[in-house]
């Protein structure tokens, strides 16, 4: 018996071809040498060579070993890896609800919990920094946090995108198929605006929603306009982003932003004045990443300069934001401003040079970047020719030689002012 299993795995190949659209699995058994290629049966009847597994990007063998393990399963940077919109921070507790958001988190938490599949697609849209990538991400979180074993695929419209052009050029649409349409069990795509005039790959995104849906898997989405607001879409697309549940989140209300600075105050352990509370509420209305980032600059300077908490340092550090808040800081602003004073030229700033000299200035220019415009992740980083994770890193980066190192804060201080001035 032993003599003959082994006879069959030497002459015996097995292809599976997953179905594309209409067609059925197929599965082949060819008992002929291995230099025989099997072929697989089209919907029209004709014959195609079966790729071999070294031609396909679909580890199978990897994937087995993972699932038994019960990580999750994330594209780009392979299994078990913290994935790019599911940030360990982005959690229910970790959001501040308010009138602006309150349906949009009950929402999410509905769909967390036990609405699976009620509210399918769920949709969020809104302006940048008003916690559209949080509650996705928190979903992902806490479904996993409660059920491990739950596939869960997290990505950006980017990511997307660029995975399938480069399964195009290699040949391995079958593995990208593969990937999207049959290992998960909740799919979570941030920033689908970035399709608008990409047809192909709304056709594929299109074809991929239908599969997860007739199979009875969420679908989580985050755009900047609702569905039928999209520019340069395909009426199919946006049609089936708006059969589910459509949630839009407003700008904070002055209440709702003091309720998101005493939480941030709390988390980092500062006591917030009254006073100072409420000058920095009114310092902006629209983006709580800003208002976040406003109170990370007053804590930075007290601490570094072991100054109290008080209305007058407050103002110090408003008075750089206001600056740069009055007048329109585009990514192509920072780049000549920071290459300029680093006396250096943009392309040398964008280029792949590791050097420090080189890398200083850039990560300076992210941290700006992301600071003081209203760009996304995936857009800066394709403004220094690099991804959103290495834009993550500078400003991580930024954000610690801020709090360790004088000379970083002072430069900092530097180019907000000069920014002011351009």
């Amino acid at each position: 018996m032993e003599g003959t299993m082994n006879n069959l795995r030497e002459n015996t190949s097995i292809s599976i071809q997953e179905p594309l659209g209409p067609e059925k699995s197929v599965v082949i058994l060819d008992t002929r040498s291995f230099s025989r290629r099997p072929r697989m049966e089209t919907a029209d009847g004709s014959l195609n060579p079966v790729p071999h597994k070294s031609e396909v990007n679909a580890p199978v063998e990897d994937s087995r070993e993972r699932r038994r393990s019960g990580q999750m399963m994330l594209p780009g940077v392979g299994f078990g890896d913290s994935p790019s919109i599911t940030n360990r921070r982005f959690t229910f507790d970790q959001f501040v609800v308010g009138p602006c958001n309150r349906f949009a988190y009950e929402a999410a938490w509905a769909v967390a919990n036990d609405k699976r599949n009620a509210y399918n697609p769920l949709y969020f849209y809104g302006g940048s920094g008003l916690g559209k990538s949080h509650l996705a991400g928190a979903i992902g979180n806490h479904i996993y946090g409660i059920e491990p074993a739950t596939q869960i695929l997290c990505t950006t419209a980017e990511e997307f995108f660029n995975e399938m052009v480069s399964a195009i050029r290699k040949k391995e649409m079958w593995g990208f198929k593969e990937k999207y349409r049959r290992r998960c069990d909740v799919f979570l795509i941030d920033g689908v605006h970035f399709f608008s005039g990409k047809e192909k790959t709304q056709t594929e995104l299109s074809h991929t929603l239908d599969h997860l849906y007739n199979f009875g898997k969420q679908v989580i989405l985050t755009g900047t306009v609702p569905p039928n607001e999209l520019s340069h879409m395909t009426d199919g697309l946006k049609s089936r982003l708006a059969c589910g549940l459509v949630v839009d989140l407003h700008p904070p209300d002055l209440e709702t932003r003091k309720r998101i600075l005493l939480h941030k105050a709390k988390v980092d352990n500062v006591e917030l004045p009254d006073n100072v509370l409420e000058f920095l509420s009114f310092q902006t209305c629209g983006n709580v990443r800003r208002l976040e980032g406003l109170l990370v600059n007053l804590i930075a300077k007290s601490s570094l300069l072991s100054r109290p908490i008080c209305l007058e340092l407050a103002q110090e550090v408003a008075g750089s934001f206001q600056i740069v808040a009055n007048q329109k800081v585009t990514i192509d602003l920072v780049q000549r401003l920071v290459a300029r004073q680093y006396h250096q030229e943009v392309e040398q700033l964008i280029s792949r040079s590791r050097r420090k000299s080189v890398c200083h200035p850039r990560q300076m220019a992210m941290y700006l970047c992301r600071k003081f415009t209203e760009e996304s992740l995936d857009t800066i980083g394709r403004a220094f020719r690099r991804d959103h994770a290495s834009v993550i890193h500078a400003i991580g980066v930024i954000e610690r030689q801020i709090r360790e190192r004088a000379g970083v804060r002072r430069e900092l201080e530097f180019l907000v002012r000069k920014l002011g001035r351009q």
